[in-house]
Order: C-alpha cells, then structure tokens, then sequence
C-alpha cells in the first residue's frame, strides 16, 4: 500500500500494522521518495509491504539525479 507519510503518526496504522502482523503477516513500511523509483512526481510516500511467505525488504533505488 502507499499514502501520505503523515498515515504513520495514526493510531489507525499501527493498529493495522499490528492486526497485520497476529496474522502472521511480515510487514515493513517506510517513507519513500517517488523518485528514486522512476516515478514522475515530486513527492515523498509512505510505503507497506506485507507477505505471510517470508520476510520483504524494499529494492534499492532505481533512479538518481543523472536518472
């Protein structure tokens, strides 16, 4: 899922993160600039991967300021 990097400071996402991991669910989010994905916009968003199959880790950026 992605959304406004604000979304973390909500009692409403860590009560999702935390219903997400009694499930057995492995979960990680972070605050991602657009950018470093190839994505044509100016703008930061808050990024959660989950998976019940193993730990998930973001890529590493794709794209820099020559990119």
């Amino acid at each position: 899922m992605e959304n406004v990097p604000k979304l973390e400071e909500h009692e409403v996402f860590t009560d999702f993160i935390n219903a997400l991991r009694k499930l057995d669910y492995y979960v990680t989010y972070s605050v991602v600039d657009c950018r470093s994905y190839g994505i044509p916009q100016n703008r930061k968003r808050l990024v959660m991967l989950a998976s019940q199959f193993g730990e998930v880790k973001f890529e590493e950026p794709t794209h820099g300021e020559e990119n």
